[in-house]
């Protein structure tokens, strides 16, 4: 199904990829109004999104993948980037997660950060982030898609410095800032080679000239030295891999990851809504081009196997519940990748009949468990040192045990947080919270 924005779920689709940005741009202006309650205009614009989503779910999965076409960015004699929407079962997988998990944790937020000198502030970089990822899952383009990647590392590194008053906060920000723009830089040059080699950025067209356009040899080698060919397919490939592995966390990208538990915990949960999976729906959806080279595969399959193994290892030995979250969700992601690289995602990438295969499944699994257990330690380590008490809110309240365990950790909205004076900044563990 293809359609424009005079489409009823054309205008839907729209409207979920604006109303994070404006209900940025909105608190902006309105911030001296809106003191200490900007987050009831950032939260109900992704409660919004959120349920828009579930709106155009039926239409998509029922008639096919859903293409919005916005207006032309460039055009030449046989290349043209139009800039539009591209959403399928693939894109409603990260959609749902990345609108749900955002407005759970915005929910999270009001009481937790209550008092923070930077509370209004909070919410308007989490509404930002949330535009940027928005923007990553429904382009119809690659140039779109890197646009919006790049927003996200920066989103990530102002969310990071909410604490900028701890001098290891600052730290960690400057690593994952640093180690996501190398990873880019590849990923960038992947960009541009895609359009050298197959004419096209957008990626329907993509996948479709990848499965049916002729293998392309490209010669490398250093002036004096033996030169080898590389398939056109490989070479774009791995250097996009670069890029999805700087932003999943894989090897040799890794250590981001466990350096950004000196955030405060909501920042922690909100990087499970899509950050750290992003790298994982880039292999899903580029997953045509990904299956083309063998070799590409087998470095994508072994860099996964190997940070899993790393991470999961890693966590065992970590004395810090939250920072062995992190290694935590660096193994997950290496099981994702993992994955990708095998070929579960192939029927999830960009297929004319949008299919999604096991990947969609896979990108959920950390996004859904990740935020509650990092919300878990919120909550419980302003009480004790350890596992503490969990207090109920809202309609669950009787349903929920007492104490924090995994399955509940699934449902971040379901404990009201301590206030700041109580929790944030304290320390736990030899961590912060």
């Amino acid at each position: 199904m293809s359609t424009g924005t005079g489409d009823l779920a054309g205008w839907a689709a729209l409207l979920v990829a604006i109303l994070p940005l404006a209900a940025a741009g909105g608190g902006i202006l309105a911030g001296p109004r809106l003191q200490g309650r900007v987050y009831r205009l950032t939260l109900g614009a992704e409660v919004a999104a959120f349920a828009l989503t579930v709106g155009i779910s039926l239409p998509v999965v029922r008639g096919g993948p859903l293409e919005v076409p916005l207006y032309t960015w460039l055009q030449l004699p046989g290349f043209t980037i139009q800039a539009g929407l591209y959403v399928d079962r693939l894109t409603l997988v990260m959609l749902l997660l990345v609108t749900g998990i955002s407005a759970m944790v915005q929910a999270f937020s009001i009481r937790y950060l209550r008092g923070d000198a930077a509370y209004d502030g909070f919410f308007l970089l989490v509404a930002l982030v949330t535009w940027s990822v928005t923007l990553v899952v429904m382009a119809d383009n690659l140039l779109m898609l890197f646009g919006g990647w790049e927003m996200v590392s920066a989103g990530l590194y102002l969310l990071l410095t909410h604490a900028h008053h701890r001098p290891a906060a600052r730290a960690a920000a400057r690593k994952t800032l640093l180690l996501q723009l190398a990873a880019d830089v590849p990923f960038l040059a992947g960009v541009i080679l895609t359009a050298v080699f197959f004419g096209t950025l957008n990626l329907p067209h993509l996948a479709d000239r990848v499965a049916s356009g002729a293998v392309r040899v490209v010669p490398l080698g250093w002036p004096g030295l033996p030169g080898f060919q590389v398939p056109a397919a490989t070479l774009v490939a791995l250097l996009l891999f670069a890029g999805a592995a700087g932003k999943s966390a894989q090897l040799p990208f890794h250590l981001w990851l466990p350096e950004t538990m000196e955030a405060p915990t909501p920042v922690s949960a909100l990087m499970h809504a899509g950050i750290v999976n992003a790298g994982g729906y880039l292999i899903a959806r580029l997953s045509p081009l990904f299956h083309q080279s063998v070799l590409a595969s087998a470095v994508v399959a072994l860099t996964g196997a190997v940070t899993a193994v790393y991470g999961t290892t890693l966590m065992l030995a970590q004395p810090d519940y939250k920072r062995g979250l992190g290694y935590s969700t660096m193994g997950q992601m290496g099981f994702m990748v993992l994955e990708g690289g095998l070929g579960a995602d192939e029927r999830a990438g960009t297929r004319p009949d949008g299919g999604g295969g096991t990947g969609g499944l896979r990108l959920d699994n950390p996004g859904l468990g990740g935020p509650g257990a990092m919300a878990c330690p919120g909550g419980a380590c302003p009480g004790q040192g350890s596992w503490g008490p969990c207090w109920g809110w809202g309609p669950w309240r009787r349903l929920m045990p007492r104490v924090c365990t995994p399955w509940p950790g699934s449902w971040p909205p379901t404990w009201r947080p301590p206030r700041r004076r109580a929790g944030y900044g304290r320390r736990w563990q030899g961590g912060w919270c």
